[in-house]
């Protein structure tokens, strides 16, 4: 499942389309797995997507109930803070924790933001054990 997962996160970065409510709830669930939350951050900080996708990020986060927004707000709200926007971003993490109070990447994240670091520190964000992810299946 997790090789479908990380598919899933590629093939909806590589699209303009946003994706329909099977893929939104896949996606959502997906992202509750650090580990493909962190393939997703490693993706947008890549630098490689226009906008880091923002839009798709928004778009899941909206669609998810209270029990699975953190992941997808705190995503959101880390694309919307790499690309510069910083009032979106406040916005996803306190989301994210309105939802989720102890969600601890929207918990750091926020506090980055708050203290004023530029989107480039956030480069090595999700740089975990990407090796693992990507073999497990």
């Amino acid at each position: 499942q997790r090789s479908a997962d990380l598919n899933a996160i590629d093939h909806w970065l590589s699209t303009s389309a946003l994706p329909g409510p099977d893929d939104i709830a896949s996606i959502g669930l997906a992202l509750g797995d650090l580990d493909i939350r962190d393939y997703a951050l490693r993706r947008i900080s890549s630098g490689r997507l226009e906008g880091n996708r923002i839009d798709l990020w928004l778009w899941v986060a909206r669609h998810m109930a209270d029990d699975l927004l953190a992941p997808a707000a705190t995503v959101a709200g880390f694309a919307a803070y790499r690309f510069g926007n910083g009032v979106l971003a406040l916005e996803a993490f306190e989301t994210a924790l309105k939802a989720s109070p102890h969600y601890r990447l929207a918990q750091m994240l926020l506090a980055a933001l708050q203290a004023g670091y530029p989107p480039s520190a956030l480069g090595n964000i999700g740089t975990g054990d990407i090796e693992a992810a990507e073999k497990e299946d």
